[in-house]
């Protein structure tokens, strides 16, 4: 599919205005019933050179055209894709039958069958986004895979809207100074925090299907977490605030840092019953970091665990306050349950999704509970 050029211009010039249309004279011996047909069609000019007129008449938009999606909005992405949630990233995409998703904090990769690494710095994944981390910034990205149009000429750069918001594109092979493990066309999007690369033909993959084409088609489905339409809650000392889903009861009763929600939502991805705990207890552990919080919170689990606890648990990684918190998923007995610690500017937080009446606690199931629970951590942030 051809890139859109990046100096498209939206804008369209006025309409012409047609001349008055000239009726014929009619004929003196014509009845009543031409002479009503000639009237009609007068009519019917004059509407049509008024509107015109008043299409003429309305002013040009001035300001920057939102750039068109490189993919065509008339493809139709086929029955029987599956939705997949990342458990590291604040994002969702449909993936086709036969097509396996790789996640974990730093990657995502969609690969044809299983996800592999056959040698060093190859994969089988056509469609992969990497997070920017210190080690990896956004300008490193760039520069390693030789997308400046300045410096590389078979590159061509655009702009494109996913999910409502637009990104810059890149399109284009890479010159031979970059990366090398992949043949055919391949697209870059820069997302505020992530790097996407789609390429037609990874080197360890499969040559039987189009990657760029299937990859555009994911990309049309990609959605970042939203909370349009959600209420902002502040604790009564403006130590922080967050985002709920419309009908969540708040109680702020038992401490002025600890807020209390709760809903039953039954029927929703947001099913059963919810608590969302938030705090920051005094006095907070001894811990000045993200990091020694959630020591603090493993060595608790562990020691459950040690006294012969039932119930299971996991680490994950979720988006809180603009940063990546380590935490616990624990399920058991019809609930599920997550815990994130974080430090911020010497003042402990605790974050707590509690979710019962749950029936079942497969992976699937917590994988939604999971995804609406990273929706609403995302938006937590510390205003002092």
């Amino acid at each position: 599919m051809e890139m859109p050029s990046p100096s498209l211009d939206l804008t369209s010039p006025p309409a012409q205005v047609p001349p008055p249309v000239m009726l014929p004279e009619p004929r003196r011996a014509s009845s009543n019933v031409l002479l009503i047909v000639a009237l009609a069609v007068l009519v019917l000019a004059a509407a049509v050179y008024v509107g015109m007129w008043l299409r003429s008449d309305v002013p040009v938009e001035t300001e920057t055209p939102t750039p068109t999606p490189v993919v065509s909005a008339s493809q139709i992405i086929p029955s029987g894709w599956t939705r997949f949630n990342s458990r590291y990233f604040s994002l969702s995409f449909d993936v086709p039958p036969g097509y396996e998703v790789y996640d974990s904090q730093n990657v995502i990769a969609v690969s044809k069958g299983p996800y592999e690494i056959p040698d060093i710095g190859g994969t089988n994944a056509f469609f992969q986004i990497d997070r920017f981390t210190a080690t990896y910034s956004k300008e490193r990205a760039i520069a390693n895979w030789n997308l400046d149009p300045v410096k590389n000429a078979s590159v061509t750069k655009g702009s494109i809207v996913v999910d409502g918001s637009t990104f810059t594109v890149f399109e284009g092979a890479p010159s031979p100074t970059a990366y090398t493990y992949d043949a055919g066309r391949e697209f870059f999007v820069v997302f505020d925090a992530s790097l996407l690369r789609i390429v037609e033909h990874p080197q360890w993959g499969a040559k039987d299907y189009d990657g760029y084409t299937i990859g555009k088609q994911i990309l049309t489905t990609l959605r970042f977490s939203s909370s349009a339409g959600w209420e902002t809650y502040t604790n009564t000392t403006g130590l922080f605030s967050v985002k709920v889903p419309a009908g969540f009861r708040s109680d702020e009763r038992y401490a002025p840092n600890l807020f209390l929600t709760q809903v039953n939502t039954t029927g929703t991805t947001m099913a059963n019953v919810w608590d969302i705990e938030i705090g920051s207890p005094e006095p907070a552990p001894a811990c000045a970091t993200d990091a020694a919080c959630f020591q603090i919170l493993n060595a608790s689990f562990q020691g459950s665990k040690e006294a012969g606890s039932p119930g299971e648990f996991r680490e994950v990684t979720t988006l809180i306050d603009g940063r990546a918190v380590k935490g616990f998923e624990a399920w058991g007995s019809g609930s599920v349950r997550y815990v994130f610690p974080l430090s911020v500017s010497g003042k402990y937080f605790t974050l707590m999704f509690q979710i019962g009446n749950t029936g079942d606690t497969t992976a699937p199931t917590r994988l939604l509970f999971f995804s609406s629970a990273q929706e609403i951590a995302a938006t937590f942030t510390v205003l002092k």
